[in-house]
């Protein structure tokens, strides 16, 4: 089990001993976690921990104990756009899908280890991302500062929502997304909740 804290980086509990690991951040020690400051935490189809944080994303193997990080670098137009990560998606391909804090949408290609952006000159309504949910036609749903965008990475097409297609609000919420079993989509924002079938959203 495992936990992100708001300051305190992320604790591992064991079961068996009753007791927690910890991971920090060590300053000058590059294999350590990126930030203390954990949002988001995502188990890939590796079985790798990602965690998302406020200083980029560390990747943790638990096989080897041993951290990766990814953070943003000027000098690499294919890295990260921004540290600050809220969510975390692995589609069926492998790709790690990024919500960020400011940054927009990031992917990270597990066969190049590069970074895709697609952001507001995208079509993107807003760069400030909170969840990612996925649909059963292979679309995203992003929650955003700007309404709600539903994105077709095949395309690279973006199809945007606001208050005039029925959502509450248009700003939503850190963490406040699930999908149910039947598919259903649920978004919290600052006026309440949406909650849509993504199948039966047509285009008017």
């Amino acid at each position: 089990l495992c936990i992100g804290t708001y300051s305190d980086g992320l604790n591992r509990y064991e079961p068996d001993s009753g007791t927690f690991v910890q991971y920090r951040n060590k300053p000058g020690d590059p294999n350590s976690l990126i930030s203390n400051r954990v949002r988001s935490l995502m188990q890939d189809s590796n079985g790798d921990l990602w965690i998302g944080t406020s200083g980029g994303i560390s990747v943790l193997d638990p096989a080897t104990d041993q951290i990766t990080n990814y953070h943003p670098q000027e000098d690499n137009p294919d890295g990260l756009t921004t540290g600050a990560v809220f969510d975390l998606y692995e589609d069926p391909l492998g790709q790690v899908w990024i919500a960020t804090f400011g940054g927009g949408l990031n992917c990270y290609d597990p066969q190049s280890g590069n970074f895709k952006h697609y952001t507001e000159a995208n079509g993107l309504p807003h760069n400030q991302v909170y969840s990612i949910l996925a649909d059963d036609q292979g679309n995203l749903w992003l929650s955003t500062n700007n309404g709600l965008s539903k994105f077709n990475p095949e395309s690279a097409s973006f199809r945007n929502f606001g208050v005039q297609d029925g959502l509450g609000a248009i700003e939503f919420n850190l963490g406040a997304a699930f999908k149910s079993p039947d598919g259903e989509m649920f978004f919290g924002n600052i006026a309440g909740l949406n909650a849509f079938y993504p199948q039966d959203v047509q285009d008017s």
